[in-house]
């Protein structure tokens, strides 16, 4: 009598399979994409002449004082093209079982690769143009999940840094993963949250809650991670924004006259901004599938942020 296991093949399920990957990236949300013709070009910046206060009193038959108009070319921003490519060869194709659809993973996967590095290349460009304040000094003494640090008053006296300096109230919060833990897990700040929004789990802050503390419009989580192993080494896995912390303004939208720490120049490049480009391989029995993208990922006003790192001490 054959046994279940010989009355049966194994094949592939047509309902479950598993593929690890980012659904949090944000980018975009603190560095908005920015639609541009040329691959290379500068943008202007405007003076601050205009927030000094001035004698405008004018006698009669006098001149007024002149407030002259300054204005400054920033840049060059430059959009590199980012691409990767692999291979489908016919046997994987012809031997793939439903609902396996092997140019759909490939496709999939190489955006994922792409978008990841976006995210990395973002955070570093930060750090480079804010120099955030290390609070890994002295054993980490003045982290946020240190129980005599109050996260808020830090960040409050922040606000008014970049305030001062852009006459706008900073209105987004950047945070690692970690760093949000440290801050919702600090007894300071669940005694804030329970005193100023009632009726709520103080042991379950959430971002909107934090944002409501902080007055900012939106406390934005870093969720993405990172393989920092070499290839075809055993995984080591990191959080992209590390234990960092930034507060920052972004704008509802890019704009004419309109202040913000970031931008993503966004090259079509004639539609080749973001493309997938597919070309069979001869001599390889294989299609060739790449994913390109144009961007340039640029600090454009330093004044409107400030940061932290090691902002956690785990």
């Amino acid at each position: 009598m054959l046994s279940p296991q010989q009355g049966h093949i194994d094949v592939a399920l047509t309902n479950v399979s598993l593929m690890f990957n980012n659904k949090s990236f944000i980018s975009e949300k603190v560095a908005p994409p920015v639609p541009v013709l040329k691959e290379s070009a500068k943008y202007l910046v405007y003076g601050t002449d205009h927030l000094r206060a001035g004698i405008d009193l004018r006698r009669p038959a006098t001149r007024s004082n002149q407030l002259e108009l300054s204005t400054t070319f920033a840049g060059p921003y430059f959009c590199d093209g980012h691409a990767l490519h692999d291979y489908v060869s016919d046997e994987g194709a012809v031997n793939a079982d439903k609902p396996i659809d092997l140019e759909v993973d490939v496709t999939n996967t190489l955006t994922e690769a792409i978008f990841l590095n976006r995210e990395v290349n973002l955070v570093s460009a930060l750090i480079a143009a804010l120099n955030p304040t290390d609070l890994s000094a002295s054993t980490y003494a003045n982290a946020w999940d240190q129980s005599g640090i109050d996260p808020i008053a830090v960040i409050d006296a922040a606000k008014e840094t970049v305030q001062l300096q852009i006459a706008r109230r900073p209105n987004t919060m950047v945070l690692s993963r970690p760093v949000f833990r440290a801050i919702r897990n600090n007894p300071n700040v669940k005694a804030r949250v329970s005193g100023a929004l009632e009726g709520i789990d103080k042991s379950l802050i959430t971002p909107q809650q934090l944002a409501q503390l902080l007055e900012v419009d939106q406390v934005l989580i870093g969720e993405a991670v990172k393989n920092t192993a070499a290839p075809n080494q055993t995984p080591s896995d990191a959080f992209v924004w590390g234990r960092s912390a930034f507060l920052c303004y972004v704008p509802e939208s890019p704009g004419l006259r309109t202040p913000a720490l970031a931008y993503q120049f966004t090259w079509d490049a004639g539609n080749l901004g973001s493309l997938v480009y597919t070309k069979y391989d001869d001599e390889r029995h294989a299609k060739r599938i790449e994913v390109m993208k144009y961007y340039d990922v640029r600090v454009v006003s330093a004044l409107c942020g400030v940061g932290w790192i090691n902002a956690s001490s785990t």
